[in-house]
């Protein structure tokens, strides 16, 4: 009987000197794989706060002009000339926008140069919000020094 548990011994021995390079090879493509899901998963959620972040902005800033311009237009025993109170002007001189693309660029994600940061929401949310108050965004297609939108807004008389 003694032999026999030897021959078993050495049987489970060799067997566990066979299986534990392959268990740990294994374990080591699993920590691998896990790596890499976890450096995907990072890079997914900077980029998620960066999407944030962008559309944050694009979203703030049309906000802020027209929170600007309203506050001084509705405020107290302010005067204003007849051309002031026609239209407010904003010059913008980055890049032209071509003729063609004049309506185009108020649509949702409309991105005209992929170089330049940007989401393409900015502007679609500006003349949204310019209309909802009864005015308009347009953008000045006679103007060739870059870019300028007209911004309308109705005055309480």
């Amino acid at each position: 009987m003694t032999i026999i548990a030897s021959i078993l011994i050495i049987l489970a021995f060799c067997l566990f000197i066979i299986i534990r390079p392959r268990a740990a090879m294994r374990l080591e493509d699993a920590y691998k794989d896990l790596e890499r899901a976890n450096e995907r998963a990072k890079e997914s959620s900077r980029m998620k706060s960066d999407f944030i972040q962008q559309i944050s902005h694009e979203i703030r800033t049309p906000l802020n002009i027209l929170s600007g311009y309203t506050q001084l237009l509705t405020t107290p025993g302010m005067q204003y000339d007849e051309e002031t109170l026609d239209e407010i002007k904003q010059q913008i001189t980055e890049i032209g926008i071509p003729h063609k693309e004049a309506e185009r660029i108020f649509e949702e994600f409309v991105q005209l140069d992929e170089y330049y940061n940007g989401t393409g929401i900015g502007l679609t949310v500006a003349r949204s919000l310019a209309r909802r108050i009864g005015g308009d965004i347009m953008l000045d297609t006679a103007y060739i020094g870059g870019s300028r939108f007209v911004m309308t807004l109705p005055l309480k008389q």
